[in-house]
């Protein structure tokens, strides 16, 4: 199954230029062997993909899922153009593995351009997960804006509700990026599984540096509920929490 979109190239800042939105209770899913690739491209503003409003990507069997979003760089303001961006449910229940590739766009200034946002702004639930074997791996570059962007952004929505990762039954977790965010209110459960921070390689997404940053956020000492039993973490990685490296 493969889901090809680019985003029309209207006037810059033109709303709405999705590479590929899936919405409204639509359900993308393969049930057997089949792999599902969706690949999607922002024209002028946006994000590449867009899962929303009770959609859901899901693989029940042996079929990976891949999905690979790259952001608008032709926004004018440079806002909020994520590679992907999850506010509603992607997830594997069988033994395919599910990956997310995002790549942010923006513009020098913006903000809110990160490689992978997972919860938005709707009141609902934004999860990736894995409830069976199926490993889960996201490799995330940080757009250009200079607030607000990550290479990897986990939160809860903004309008209420329950967003993170979870990976309940014997799956990995693997975060690849320039640099992490785990928010308030967000949801980081692994289990007895591995997790593995690691900066993002030539063979994930290229990055300007090789330096990531583990970031929680600022001013608060309880940030994230994380509890994986074995956490593996990668070269040059700097671990940051309320402004002190761990």
């Amino acid at each position: 199954i493969t889901i090809t979109g680019q985003g029309n190239n209207d006037a810059p800042g033109t709303a709405g230029q999705f590479g590929v939105q899936i919405w409204s209770q639509a359900v993308v899913e393969s049930t057997g062997t089949a792999k599902v690739t969706i690949t999607g491209t922002a024209g002028s503003e946006g994000p590449g993909i867009d899962v929303e409003d009770s959609a859901i990507v899901r693989s029940t069997g042996s079929g990976d899922l891949l999905l690979v979003g790259m952001g608008s760089t032709l926004d004018d303001d440079g806002h909020e153009n994520y590679g992907i961006l999850i506010q509603s449910t992607v997830t594997t229940t069988g033994s395919g593995n599910l990956t997310l590739r995002g790549i942010g766009g923006g513009k020098a200034g913006g903000d809110s351009d990160s490689g992978i946002r997972i919860g938005g702004y709707l009141t609902a639930t934004a999860t990736v997960s894995s409830t069976s074997s199926g490993n889960i791996t996201l490799q995330g570059k940080a757009g250009v804006g200079s607030t607000n962007t990550f290479g990897i952004d986990v939160r809860p929505p903004d309008g209420g509700g329950s967003g993170g990762i979870t990976s309940s039954g014997t799956g990995t977790v693997t975060l690849a990026a320039d640099s992490i965010k785990l928010r308030t209110g967000a949801t980081f459960n692994a289990g007895s599984n591995i997790v593995t921070l690691r900066p993002a390689t030539t063979s994930d997404i290229a990055t300007d540096d090789n330096k990531a940053i583990f970031r929680a956020e600022p001013g608060r000492k309880q940030i994230v509920t994380v509890t994986p039993a074995n956490v593996q973490v990668g070269d040059i990685f700097t671990i940051k929490i309320d402004g002190q490296t761990a």
